[in-house]
């Protein structure tokens, strides 16, 4: 049955606290942090504060991790029972004032007679929370995992695996996340913070540029991999150890959008282009500059327009950006002209050449796109969203 909750109630910032025996798994670390520490974390950034009395509106079973999804929405929930394989691991709302309160309802076979009895409603994680994860551009099914019932190892992979984006680049989505997942249990460990690793990124960044500007391309390429490496690692540290922040994104975000352009000129400098107009060198440095603006542009078009992002609309935008001209696959296919230079000496202004025209090609599909999705008489809904 359910119960109707008052406006004040609503208003009410959510409350949690834990039951289980804490004290025999205090040594269990997730992610550098004690489970309740952990725990503790993951309920306030759902929007909930952590109390120690038995009498919070949301009651939770330690031993159970919760995916990030799932957790807001178990916090929004109201007079629900959250239900795994029939057994009762949380609990939000209900009637505090029966004679068997509601946190000892936790770890019982759920059945309809006790459940009604309290005033809450059985949900499977499945039934609570959404499996589109917009900010990551992925589905994914929310899971609750046991951690008496699961090895550690398993739930940390899975809890990277969950932070890490659906749509991205090539190198980022195949070549990074088996190195990254256990550079990110390392800075865990070491109690590196996410705008720790993003300022290392930044001075490897600045490195890069300089490696570049002098032509010393096998330095400018392993900083250069290095930082974005780290650009993987920095925020799946912030989403697994539950420390993402309004300034974490700004600053790596911040350093993502505006560094592109600075490479770019650098390898136009290290390539022996000098700014004169007009020469092919040249040429090609203003295409691949407007052109890191417009597409930006155009993205912005497509979200104001639509209300999420044109590499979601549909599979054959997703698939674009995977190879799609952005940093990663631009720094790839200079790199590989590059390294073909060391037999063919003009390879490198090649590469640099085809570089811009990669960055064109993408722009006018992804103007096709917007006006595609303008003219359209149907509703513009992503494709993985309707999945």
């Amino acid at each position: 049955m359910d119960v109707k909750v008052t406006d004040t109630q609503s208003t009410l910032t959510p409350t949690v606290c834990f039951v289980g025996a804490v004290a025999a798994r205090a040594d269990t670390r997730l992610w550098g942090l004690s489970l309740m520490d952990w725990q503790k974390r993951a309920f306030k950034k759902a929007g909930a504060s952590y109390v120690s009395t038995k009498g919070a509106s949301v009651i939770l079973n330690i031993d159970w991790i919760l995916s990030t999804a799932l957790c807001r929405a178990f916090v929004a929930a109201r007079n629900t029972a959250l239900v795994v394989d029939g057994e009762i691991i949380g609990i939000n709302g209900g009637h505090a004032h029966q004679a068997v309160k509601p946190h000892t309802l936790i770890g019982m076979q759920a059945s309809d007679g006790i459940l009604n009895k309290h005033g809450l409603m059985a949900k499977s994680p499945d039934a609570i929370s959404d499996i589109y994860n917009k900010a990551l551009r992925k589905s994914e099914p929310p899971y609750a995992l046991n951690v008496m019932r699961t090895p550690m190892t398993t739930i940390m992979q899975r809890q990277f695996d969950s932070s890490y984006k659906g749509i991205t680049d090539f190198v980022t989505k195949y070549f990074w996340p088996l190195p990254a997942f256990y550079v990110t249990r390392a800075c865990a460990a070491m109690k590196l913070s996410p705008n720790m690793v993003t300022t290392i990124g930044l001075v490897l960044c600045v490195a890069a540029f300089y490696f570049f500007m002098q032509g010393q391309w096998a330095l400018g390429f392993v900083t250069g991999w290095f930082m974005t490496f780290l650009d993987t690692v920095d925020g799946k540290l912030a989403r697994t150890t539950m420390t993402y922040s309004w300034w974490g994104n700004i600053y790596d975000h911040g350093i993502d959008l505006i560094h592109p352009s600075f490479w770019y000129f650098a390898w136009f400098i290290g390539l022996g282009g000098v700014l004169a107009w007009p020469n092919a060198m040249t040429i090609a440095l203003a295409l691949i500059m407007v052109g890191y603006v417009v597409d930006r542009v155009i993205e912005g078009i497509f979200i104001l327009q639509h209300g999420f992002h044109i590499h979601v609309w549909r599979p054959f935008n997703s698939f674009l950006r995977i190879y799609t001209a952005r940093r990663n696959p631009n720094t790839f296919i200079f790199m590989l002209a590059i390294i073909a230079s060391t037999i063919v000496p003009q390879a490198g202004i090649w590469g640099f050449y085809a570089v811009a025209a990669w960055t064109w090609i993408c722009i006018v599909i992804n103007i096709g796109v917007v006006i595609k999705a303008t003219v359209t008489k149907k509703t513009v809904v992503s494709w993985m969203d309707s999945a």
